[in-house]
């Protein structure tokens, strides 16, 4: 079998290869740019900083790859891509041939596709079985490691909030002028004891973002973390920052993947370490106890949120705290706190699952989200309960899935509210070999209330909507893959820029062909029609792609055909078109990669912008949107020996029709904007 060159050089390069997989590396770029861009398939008209920080949370784990002959359930169920299914067809075949020699040996487990074969060694790699069936802690505290990296960015253009104006100029714009310098700096330290234990701090500076003062200790964000598995009766135990999910992620969600284009599984399960400095994780301390099938998991979390204050005792709004540039920003940073404590439980069989979710959540300030039209049914109060059941039935080529949840909020002015009920189903029925039919329900009441919920829908928050979605997987020949879905779904009370109710529809068809060795074609075409404003619009989005990877040499190209109009009746039809193209190259030792990438964009307006995922640095992630008429360049160069890696990034966009970009604080006074990216990392 021929294996394939290397297609986008230096898109998130792992760690993998410190550990004698370098035979893989030119597959897993490729790979790693594919799973990519299905997965912020959803981001476009999703919250693009929880899509971020999440694939970020896969670069990462992509950069400490897991032995697949020592991975268990929960290993393989953390990446979005692989449902139970799939996990236990893996460990069944682990457990009936002896352990996997490589990779390609997974094609002979059936219910993997061929983006699963892609996908898997960017997550593990060939290793050593453990040399009993029950290994000792002493062995699974072998190999111990330590890696560390560091990001700079370094932007060449400045911002208006950067900007040292004077007089009465600087008096007015005081609370919207950055306060720190404009670079942007991460540090990361992990260690690593076999799969027993792993212990990992991460420090984070956005562009703007002070240091050392105005109450910022060092940097803005810091993320401590110690993680244990298998220790005893405990199955895992976490102190720091960790997630932690149930069932369908109606009562607790641990930010998974879950949008449309990864319906076909549930939200990833269970308790894990946070490997992010910013989102929405847990910060304190969880046990998972186990009892032979069942798994009792006892957590407590008391978390910093950034609210919009009214007064000293209520709040009007919480977001997961993010940048914070200038006085206003400082002002809101970790003013309001939440904390939470309760219990879930889980019993599982290979043929049945069930369990159940039960906490209490509580703010140190009321939270009133005020009298708009659109948050008439927002949670109000001070103190919530949350309490869900979730099943599972897994039985021949049918599975079924699904979760209730009931939560309760005390009001602000103390008096209770009444409870409102949450239910998501889920079934999976495969057809024939190569054929898979999903289909999801969910209801979501107006005043549904899980702080910590995360689950399947069109919309961020839980809560007011109701749809339904069905899906077909397919792979009608050995070289073609289709995937098909349709999405209907309704607010029956007034969201943002609305004043009644609405309803929406999605569909999505996906093709992809792979004609051989060295060409794929993939197509992807999207439309959607949704209410803004009491007005319906309709968006069409078309992209086409041709891969071609070269069987020696280390070259490899990407052509990508875009496109996207938007109609709605109160303006013209708002179009884009974009051409884009890349080229890479390795050398014949791996030691040095080079990736270069052009696009051209022509677009009416921001109605029809155009999503864009370019080459970039491990552990990074960008997902700019173009609109309006331009050119964006960007080359990457990455250079490794087996305990170094050094990645630099240099892009440029030049605007045609403007000579300004952005507007606010975040104006940049010229038509053109260029800036440096450079990383370093070290495993010993």
């Amino acid at each position: 079998m021929t294996r394939p060159a290397v297609a986008i050089a230096l898109w998130f390069v792992c760690v993998a290869t410190l550990v004698a997989q370098t035979n893989q590396t030119e597959q897993n770029d490729q790979a790693w740019q594919h799973l990519v861009e299905r997965i912020i398939a959803d981001g476009e008209e999703a919250d693009k900083a929880s899509v971020a920080a999440q694939i970020e949370e896969l670069a990462l784990l992509r950069t400490h790859p897991a032995n697949i002959n020592r991975a268990c359930l929960d290993d393989l169920l953390r990446l979005p891509f692989v449902d139970e299914e799939k996990a236990r067809a893996i460990l069944e075949h682990r457990l009936r041939y002896g352990s996997i020699r490589s990779m390609n040996e997974l094609r002979l487990v059936a219910s993997l596709g061929p983006d699963d074969i892609d996908w898997l060694p960017l997550f593990f790699y060939i290793g050593k079985p453990y040399p009993t069936a029950a290994p000792t802690l002493r062995e699974r505290l072998r190999h111990m490691r330590h890696t560390a990296d560091t990001r700079l960015d370094i932007p060449l253009y400045r911002r208006n909030g950067q900007l040292d104006v004077e007089g009465e100029t600087r008096q007015r714009f005081a609370s919207r002028r950055y306060l720190g310098s404009p670079l942007r700096h991460t540090l990361r330290y992990r260690f690593e004891a076999g799969d027993a234990l792993q212990v990992g701090f991460g420090m984070e500076k956005d562009a703007g973002e002070p240091v050392a003062g105005y109450g910022i200790a060092l940097y803005d964000a810091i993320s401590v973390h110690a993680f244990a598995r298998d220790l005893g009766p405990f199955h895992a135990l976490a102190l720091g920052d960790y997630r932690l999910a149930a069932g369908e992620g109606l009562a607790l969600g641990g930010s998974s993947l879950v949008g449309k284009a990864m319906a076909t599984r549930s939200p990833t399960a269970g308790l894990r370490p946070s490997l992010a400095a910013e989102g929405l994780h847990h910060r304190g301390a969880a046990a998972t106890l186990r009892m032979g099938a069942a798994h009792v998991t006892a957590f407590y979390s008391r978390r910093a949120l950034d609210g919009t204050l009214v007064g000293d005792t209520t709040v009007r709004t919480l977001n997961a705290p993010s940048n914070h540039r200038t006085l206003n920003e400082i002002a809101r940073r970790g003013n309001t706190v939440r904390q939470t404590a309760g219990l879930t439980a889980t019993v599982a069989t290979a043929a049945l699952s069930a369990g159940a979710t039960a906490y209490w959540s509580g703010l140190n300030r009321a939270l009133d989200p005020g009298p708009a039209l659109y948050r008439a049914h927002h949670p109000r109060g001070r103190h919530f309960a949350v309490a869900s059941v979730h099943y599972g039935l897994r039985r021949g080529r049918v599975r079924l899935a699904g979760e209730t949840a009931w939560s309760k909020a005390l009001s602000a002015n103390g008096n209770n509210q009444r409870g409102a009920w949450a239910t998501l189903m889920r079934g999976h029925l495969r057809l024939a070999a190569n054929y898979r039919l999903t289909a999801i329900y969910r209801f979501y009441s107006l005043r549904f209330c899980a702080p910590h919920a995360d689950a399947f829908g069109e919309e961020d928050d839980v809560r007011n909507e109701s749809g339904a979605l069905l899906r077909l997987d397919a792979r009608p020949a050995p070289w073609l893959n289709v995937e098909a879905w349709a999405d209907v779904f309704r607010s029956p009370w007034p969201r943002y820029t609305m004043t009644r109710s609405a309803t929406g529809w999605e569909a999505n068809l996906s093709p992809t062909a792979r004609l051989n060795a060295h060409h794929r074609l993939s197509l992807r075409y999207r439309a959607k029609r949704k209410h803004r404003s009491d007005l319906p619009t309709t968006t069409h989005s078309l992209k086409m792609q041709h891969d071609w990877t070269g069987s020696t040499r280390g070259f490899a190209t990407r052509t990508t055909l875009l496109g996207r109009a938007s109609q709605r009746p109160d303006r013209p039809t708002s179009r884009g078109v974009g051409v884009g193209q890349n080229a890479s190259w390795q050398s014949p030792n791996r030691q040095w990669r080079v990736a270069v990438a052009a696009l051209w964009f022509c677009t009416n307006d921001w109605e029809s912008r155009l999503y864009v995922y370019e080459p970039t640095l491990p552990t990074a992630f960008e997902f700019p949107a173009y609109a309006g008429r331009g050119l964006r360049g960007a080359v990457v160069a990455h250079w490794q020996t087996r305990r170094l890696q050094l990645s630099i990034k240099a892009g440029l966009t030049h605007y045609t029709d403007r000579q300004t970009q952005s507007s606010g604080a975040q104006l940049i006074a010229s038509p053109t904007k260029a800036d440096v990216q450079m990383r370093l990392a070290l495993a010993l």
